[in-house]
């Protein structure tokens, strides 16, 4: 989702998709901002960076403020996909002071499928239209259906106030809104630090003891939400294989570019992640690793 809309505008403008790599050992995402283009160069010119907090198959993060700063040097927009952390990471558009920041209600919002969320610095929210045409987003929608006016040849064009000038056609929804109404006040409820904790004690755990099964971790710093775990070379075995294993002792987990990745949800228990561990234990002992 934040990669085909750049696909699209560049091949629109002609821009250039600049893909950042995948960190070398040692190196974090951090490195591979600062390092790993050239930004300076008199040919390149960045105009938008556009990066999640967290890597949604490792949980690797990446530093934010770090990335509003080179925005800044650049005098680029920071466009943020918060989707795979917004709910369980603490995050402040005030602290960031990105431009953009969308994300899908159906991760650690715990909403339905078929909703996302927008945020826009509204110094730039008058320079941009929504991607569809309705009369929900126009000046005077909110009280009443608009007219047909032969007078100004058809329907108000003026928008709306604000970012309710890029609402989406069918934000009245009577099923969506009032489900994910009720996720978020659950999770402000909670509150986004105490969820943080409880999940970081889970995924905790299954880091030290796939470290002592011989899995490879991902790089630090790590989101307290999401671990993605390696399977050494000489075990000759694919993350897809560790995955089918599990899902055979009725654990369900993802494999995702190349790694085992793990999510705990605020549902699961100490003693369900026990069992994986011990899952993970068989599977390293089948492959002739010894602890």
């Amino acid at each position: 989702s934040n990669v085909y809309p750049w696909q699209h505008l560049c091949k629109q403008t002609g821009a250039t998709l600049h893909i950042l790599q995948t960190p070398q050992k040692s190196q974090t995402w951090s490195d591979v901002l600062v390092s790993g283009v050239d930004w300076d160069s008199k040919t390149t010119k960045v105009q938008v960076l556009a990066i999640p907090p967290v890597l949604w198959n490792t949980g690797e993060m990446i530093d934010l403020e770090l990335c509003r700063k080179l925005c800044d040097k650049w005098g680029a927009f920071l466009v943020i996909d918060a989707t795979q952390s917004l709910g369980v990471l603490e995050f402040s558009v005030d602290v960031v002071r990105c431009d953009v920041v969308c994300c899908s209600v159906h991760k650690w919002l715990l909403g339905p499928y078929g909703a996302c969320l927008l945020y826009v610095n509204p110094k730039l929210v008058k320079k941009m239209v929504g991607i569809d045409h309705h009369e929900r987003c126009r000046k005077g929608a909110e009280k009443e259906i608009l007219p047909f006016q032969i007078d100004i040849g058809g329907y108000e064009m003026d928008y709306q106030q604000g970012a309710a000038r890029l609402n989406a056609g069918g934000r009245p929804n009577p099923v969506l809104m009032p489900m994910i109404h009720r996720a978020i006040s659950q999770v402000v409820e909670w509150k986004v630090p105490r969820i943080r904790k409880y999940i970081q004690k889970l995924t905790h755990k299954i880091k030290i003891d796939a470290k002592r099964l011989g899995y490879i971790l991902p790089c630090e710093p790590t989101a307290p939400h999401i671990l993605g775990l390696g399977m050494p070379n000489k075990w000759k075995c694919s993350a897809e294989e560790c995955v089918e294993f599990l899902k055979e002792k009725k654990i369900l987990v993802s494999a995702r570019l190349g790694v085992v990745r793990i999510s705990p949800g605020v549902y699961n228990t100490m003693e369900e992640i026990q069992s994986l561990i011990s899952a993970l234990e068989q599977f390293a002992a089948a492959h002739h690793i010894v602890a």
